[in-house]
């Protein structure tokens, strides 16, 4: 899934893992209670069966 570059990243509980890559900008979003930052160039891997959502509003280049 790519970003439509305005809103914020969905809440959900995903059956499976997810693999995000950020390519440009920062997305900010928690995993149950631990928040993270990804940046362009990093890559973050949420687990299966929790609870992961955005935490702020997508920057125009995200």
């Amino acid at each position: 899934m790519i970003s439509r570059g305005h809103g914020r990243h969905i809440e959900r509980v995903a059956p499976y893992y997810v693999l995000l890559f950020g390519r440009e900008g920062t997305l900010h979003l928690e995993e149950e209670d631990q928040e993270f930052e990804l940046n362009a160039g990093q890559t973050l891997l949420l687990l299966p069966h929790r609870l992961h959502r955005g935490t702020r509003d997508y920057g125009p280049n995200l």
